[in-house]
């Protein structure tokens, strides 16, 4: 595994890193930077147990005023059984939140281009959610 960093970010890759090359995006997950050892070991699994070949979180040094981070998990949008191994990972994994009605979060895959676009909040139409892959009911994969 390879692991380096910058004033913002911590990024893991496996040795045998596959480049990424058309239509990247990333699953996104927030969590509190207090939880940053939940982070680190979420990473490592996922890169130690080959799920994907890139993942980064926000750097535990960082001051921020909401005390916030963000786990991003890149594939390629047609990844199809990538996208269905990550999935299945971190709800096995607790990683994704279920909402206060019990049903899983329906978090959304955003593609590299739509982050450089700024499409945010509104502007934001999500390639993929995870109730294309999950019944957000029980967390069983449907696909």
């Amino acid at each position: 595994m390879n692991i380096y960093k910058n004033e913002y970010w911590v990024y893991y890759e496996t040795k045998k890193m596959q480049k990424l090359e058309k239509n990247v995006g990333k699953w996104i997950i927030g969590y509190n930077l207090k939880d940053s050892e939940w982070a680190i070991s979420l990473c490592t699994k996922v890169i130690e147990n080959e799920i994907i070949s890139s993942v980064k979180h926000t750097n535990p040094n960082v001051e921020n005023f909401y005390n916030s981070g963000v786990i991003c998990f890149y594939l390629e949008l047609e990844d199809k059984e990538g996208h269905r191994r990550l999935l299945d990972f971190l709800i096995k994994n607790k990683a994704i939140s279920i909402n206060k009605n019990g049903l899983y979060k329906n978090i959304a895959f955003k593609q590299d281009e739509q982050t450089s676009k700024n499409e945010y909040g509104e502007d934001f139409k999500a390639s993929l959610n995870l109730k294309d892959f999950v019944d957000l009911n029980t967390g069983k994969l449907t696909v």
